[in-house]
């Protein structure tokens, strides 16, 4: 339920007005939104990326497997927010084509690298995936950010770096070198 500007009694509500208004509000874009919101009561809905979502959404693919014929590699990155861990599984290909293969939010408490959320992301990261080809792959390489609490971090990779699951700190700087601990 929504009242439109055209019916008030203000002043500055005349038709005449508000017909001016929305004339000039269609040359600027964040004043034709305002006047939608504001003179329409409705919500506003850019409608110039429809298009683009539906070009991007025709070019999904389907896999019968969890990882698609042209992948022969996964590794895994996981974030660590305060609350949840968030894991990402990446397949890669030749010519370094890539695809998400799964991407998991573990809620729990990070800040103690013995709470369930860490069990649950061992379990994640070493599961096996199977291939389109038949074929079981595990991821080979997993970086944990160790950029907001290195401590809990390092506690839950160290033991684990056998299994190639490494702490890790991105850096903006490009003359950096990798630092795996």
């Amino acid at each position: 339920f929504f009242i439109g500007g055209f019916v008030s009694l203000f002043p500055g509500a005349k038709w005449s007005t508000l017909a001016q208004q929305y004339y000039a509000a269609t040359k600027d874009k964040s004043k034709y939104e305002e006047f939608v919101q504001q003179v329409l009561g409705e919500p506003y809905e850019d409608r110039t990326l429809i298009g683009k979502d539906l070009a991007l959404a025709a070019r999904r693919e389907t896999y019968v497997a969890d990882v698609p014929m042209g992948a022969c590699i996964l590794t895994a990155g996981v974030d660590k927010q305060g609350d949840r861990l968030e894991l990402l599984v990446t397949a890669w290909g030749p010519g370094q084509e890539q695809w998400q293969v799964a991407h998991h939010r573990i809620f729990g408490d990070t800040s103690s690298a013995t709470d369930q959320c860490w069990k649950a992301l061992d379990r994640l990261i070493f599961r096996p995936f199977l291939h389109e080809s038949g074929a079981i792959l595990h991821v080979r390489c997993a970086l944990v950010d160790s950029g907001s609490d290195a401590t809990t971090v390092y506690q839950y990779t160290r033991p684990r770096q056998g299994r190639m699951v490494f702490a890790a700190k991105g850096d903006s700087a490009r003359d950096t070198s990798f630092v795996v601990k």
